[in-house]
């Protein structure tokens, strides 16, 4: 499976670098590891809940406080389209949502967040 994903992101965006390992750790420790040398995490999703759906699963929710990186949180529920900058009928990107521990350093974190919004054209919900 990793072997045949890796060939259709190929394929698809030959402009990326992509690299694949089988990691044999557990979840957690295993993002925790990879994110130290990463500019940028994403995290998939078996699905989201809670208000406006932006609460994670149980490893998003354990890697993302602990991560010195942004963290991207794609949802499970996307369609292609939602990648896709909006076209002709095509709807606006959905929010980007930045989660703020206002104990900590900001700045940078505010401006990614303020550049992923404008980039998509979309608005930017702060927690």
């Amino acid at each position: 499976m990793l072997r045949k994903t890796m060939d259709e992101l190929s394929e698809r965006y030959p402009q990326i670098y992509l690299s694949a390992e089988r990691i044999d750790r557990p979840p957690v420790a295993a993002l925790l590891s990879e994110a130290e040398g990463a500019e940028l995490l994403a995290l998939g999703s078996q699905g989201f809940s809670g208000p406006g759906g932006l609460l994670a699963g149980s490893v998003a929710m354990a890697v993302a406080p602990r991560v010195q990186r942004p963290v991207v949180l794609v949802r499970a529920d996307g369609s292609p389209a939602d990648g896709l900058p909006p076209g002709a009928g095509q709807a606006a990107y959905r929010d980007v949502a930045v989660a703020v521990d206002l104990s900590h350093e900001t700045g940078s974190l505010l401006e990614f967040a303020f550049k992923a919004a404008r980039c998509r054209n979309a608005g930017l919900r702060v927690l």
